[in-house]
């Protein structure tokens, strides 16, 4: 079993390998801005969201996403980055998925706290251009670990999608 997996593993790697350069031709960025609601342990937020998503594949990126959620006294700033999945097209309505990691920060009066935070979830891009689509929306699982404490809700968030580079 072990002759088989080894060089299939080799063969698989030369070929991914072999078909960078061709991807790397075709890679574009996708900037995202808008709004944002979010729903966390029984408290309405609202605010922006953001996101850059490098291309690598027509349907692999990395992204990394920022966003603030107020709720007087409270505020959410989470960045948190990961991989994105994306079904290619290049007109119609574009669905991905998307599984972002990183840092969320609690804000209440003058004490904040810093902690893991997550979103888990995908959307729908409507592309009105080659250069310009508009997120129809994005619906997140919103986890949160800050101060010992585990803080879990959803995201929803919409607006513009900026599509740069090569096509």
């Amino acid at each position: 079993m072990r002759r088989i997996i080894l060089p299939g593993l080799l063969c698989g790697a030369v070929l991914l390998m072999g078909g960078l350069p061709a991807a790397a031709q075709g890679v574009k960025a996708e900037v995202f801005t808008g709004g944002s609601f979010s729903r966390t342990e029984g408290t309405n937020f609202g605010g922006w969201n953001a996101s850059i998503t490098g291309n690598m594949l027509p349907w692999l990126g990395v992204t990394a996403d920022f966003s603030g959620l107020h709720n007087s006294p409270f505020s959410i700033s989470t960045y948190t980055f990961g991989p994105r999945l994306a079904v290619p097209q290049d007109s119609g309505v574009v669905p991905f998925t998307q599984a972002t990691f990183g840092a969320a920060r609690l804000k209440s009066g003058g004490i904040s706290d810093t902690g893991f935070g997550a979103y888990i979830g995908g959307g729908l891009d409507w592309i009105a251009r080659d250069y310009l689509a508009i997120r129809l929306m994005q619906l997140d699982a919103q986890l949160m670990r800050i101060g010992g404490n585990n803080l879990s809700g959803t995201r929803i968030s919409f607006g513009v999608v900026f599509r740069l580079g090569q096509r």
